[in-house]
């Protein structure tokens, strides 16, 4: 934003989330600059983003949050927002659905299993049959399960299936 009225300076720092502010009267040096370093920040975000493992951003309010898609096992669904469990961290992505997660990490390997739950299958430990309809899903060293519906049985006994295949 360039002004010659000083009092916009804080209205365009909250409201337009501004990187740096130039006074009128200015010089071009400045604007090349002040160019230069919101450019360099976007260079930075690009290298954030890239990585050698496949990874994943969310936008979150005040942040980025990127996550190595192998350190996911798996999402649980919460009220209007999405709980991302990793061997080191819980994550939550307030205002994320199910099918937006499923949408931006976008990978075979990583299924739906049930109306709350996203798998990353290779990260299973072990599957346990609880009832007729379904299964506990467990992760190696790591308190928490998730599960698996009827619904996606068929599809998630393929998928497993092909994983095992891949490993060997």
């Amino acid at each position: 934003m360039i002004t010659t009225h000083v009092y916009y300076q804080l209205e365009a720092f909250k409201n337009l989330h501004c990187y740096d502010f130039i006074e009128k009267p200015y010089e071009s040096d400045t604007v090349i600059k002040v160019t230069e370093k919101v450019l360099g920040g976007f260079k930075r975000l690009e290298q954030f983003l890239d990585s050698n493992n496949a990874s994943v951003g969310f936008q979150l309010k005040h942040c980025l949050l990127k996550i190595d898609i192998d350190d996911i096992l798996f999402i649980e669904s919460h009220r209007r927002d999405c709980i991302v469990h990793t061997y080191n961290k819980v994550h939550s992505l307030p205002g994320y659905t199910m099918k937006k997660v499923l949408e931006i990490i976008n990978k075979p390997y990583v299924m739906k299993t049930h109306k709350s739950y996203i798998i990353n299958l290779k990260n299973i430990y072990e599957v346990e049959k609880i009832d007729r309809n379904s299964w506990i899903v467990y992760f190696e060293d790591y308190q928490e399960e998730a599960l698996v519906s009827n619904t996606f049985k068929q599809e998630f006994s393929q998928k497993i299936a092909q994983e095992k295949r891949k490993e060997v």
